[in-house]
């Protein structure tokens, strides 16, 4: 008797799994953490060792109160409306947040941010599980091929899945407007061809979910540069790499350089305690600084960059461990590489970490269904 039960239940089941379910938008609560890496360091910025923990650290952006995803099919298309992932600047509890840089960086003294993050992007994001070639700037999946190797200036490889040899012989660069000197605007109106040293390359996993999903970036970020004799630049950078984009999106920004302060004191950590007086109010700069994303994956992301010092290379994981119900966590990364003319070139990542509860009212629809499957099985046998 217990075989057959099983035997009639499961046929029911499948039936709602495969076909009843399949097509249906199901709203589900939603719970994870954002988290961005630019090179080296992790914004926002995470608690660090006891003595120079970074003032106001924080561990990831956690999804905001009553946050929500939508489930399209089971194990299938994810929707998750705008700023689900919030991380408010001034005028909230989320404080400034300082770390001292000297021990990491040659150049960089001191960082400082006061950001309002949102992910996805107003209005949102549609993750698909995508299949076969996307055009860039498409929306089905992850652009490309099972695997796809691209970088700044050879879009065309995105179809073609070929390694486009970046920064070797042959590689022209990309063209991108100019940036006049600070304060003038950015990006500027003439146009010229600059060399990004960095590579993106995607490899599948399972289904290929993921699309573009930028998040905004808004707010202060300070990097203190040394500058002899025993002074510093700050300038006031702002920080909007195009994370989750289609391959080819870009932004760019001159992050200037003024003013000039010395004589500078800090504390061990490195960071400072009084900027000295202001020697120069409007030191001027003309370098430019561009990124250059790519679209979230659940698969492999190897990310390669020329720092001008040395080699950055990063590879990064996703998955998707839902359910044959459809719960379970999701992870998706996205990259960037970033041409940075005066702090060298970095590679940037994004982790995006989704926990989808089993909804109850699917899982009860499915059990009741299947009980009176059987109960009508039953029935038919009794009358026999």
């Amino acid at each position: 008797m217990t075989f057959r039960l099983a035997a009639v239940g499961l046929p029911v089941i499948a039936w709602l799994l495969g076909l009843g379910v399949a097509e249906a938008q199901v709203v589900r609560p939603l719970s994870g953490k954002v988290r961005f890496d630019f090179g080296s360091l992790a914004i926002p910025l995470p608690p660090g060792a006891p003595g120079c923990a970074p003032h106001g650290g924080i561990d990831g952006i956690a999804a905001v109160a009553g946050a929500r995803v939508t489930a399209v099919g089971v194990g299938g298309t994810l929707r998750i409306a705008g700023s689900q992932f919030t991380l408010r600047g001034p005028g909230d509890p989320h404080p400034p947040q300082v770390l001292g840089l000297m021990s990491q960086n040659p150049l960089a003294f001191q960082v400082y941010t006061n950001f309002t993050i949102r992910f996805p992007a107003p209005p949102g994001a549609t993750l698909h599980a995508g299949s076969g070639i996307v055009p860039p700037g498409g929306l089905k999946g992850r652009t490309g091929p099972d695997v796809v190797s691209w970088c700044p200036g050879y879009t065309a490889t995105v179809q073609a899945g070929i390694n486009p040899a970046c920064g070797g012989p042959g590689y022209a660069g990309v063209t991108i407007h100019t940036c006049a000197p600070s304060p003038n605007p950015c990006p500027g109106p003439n146009k010229a061809r600059f060399v990004v040293p960095g590579l993106m390359k995607y490899s599948r996993t399972g289904r290929m979910l993921g699309g573009p999903g930028s998040a905004k970036l808004s707010g202060k970020f300070d990097l203190a540069l040394a500058a002899p004799p025993g002074a510093l630049f700050v300038p006031r950078t702002p920080a909007n790499p195009p994370f989750g984009r289609a391959f080819g999106a870009y932004v760019q920004h001159n992050p200037g350089m003024g003013p000039l302060r010395a004589p500078v004191q800090a504390n061990a950590c490195g960071v400072i305690n009084d900027p000295g007086n202001v020697l120069l109010a409007k030191a001027t700069s003309d370098r430019t600084s561009a990124s250059f994303g790519g679209p979230f994956t659940q698969g492999t992301l190897t990310l390669v960059v020329d720092t001008g010092i040395g080699i950055e290379q990063y590879q990064i994981k996703g998955y998707d461990h839902r359910t044959a119900m459809g719960a379970g966590k999701v992870r998706l990364v996205a990259g960037s590489v970033a041409l940075r003319s005066r702090s060298g070139s970095t590679a940037n990542r994004e982790y995006v970490t989704l926990d989808v509860p089993e909804p109850a009212s699917i899982a009860a629809a499915v059990m009741a269904l299947a009980v009176l499957a059987v109960c009508h099985r039953l029935m038919r046998r009794r009358g026999e």
